[in-house]
């Protein structure tokens, strides 16, 4: 039986969201308090990016993106640039004194972007 090996001292504040990527052959997970996604591949050295917002989770997508689960809403990440586009955007409807309503409403990265 083989032994567990520490591969990567991140020392997270609030790592989360664990996913094995077959296509890339590589582990996604995320720092929620420091807003970064990580992965590792053992051929390559562990990569790191910033996130524009609190992120709790990626997962690979088919056309090599990456879909992130960020405090503000859906987006797509892209390894290779770094980049954040947003897919869909939380709305908050109303507040109850016991609960909360959020909606995940689709919309445009233009319509994300207007005043």
């Amino acid at each position: 039986m083989s032994e567990a090996e520490l591969v990567w001292d991140v020392q997270a504040e609030l790592g989360e969201g664990p996913v094995w990527d077959a296509a890339r052959k590589a582990v996604w997970f995320v720092d929620i308090k420091e807003q970064a996604i990580y992965r590792h591949r053992p051929e390559a050295a562990l990569e790191q990016w910033s996130a524009p917002d609190q992120v709790g989770w990626v997962q690979p997508a088919a056309d090599g993106t990456m879909i992130a689960g960020l405090k503000s809403g859906l987006h797509t990440f892209d390894p290779g640039t770094g980049g954040f586009a947003p897919l869909a955007a939380l709305v908050f409807l109303a507040a109850a004194s016991t609960s909360s309503c959020w909606v995940l409403r689709l919309v445009s990265a233009s319509a994300l972007n207007a005043p």
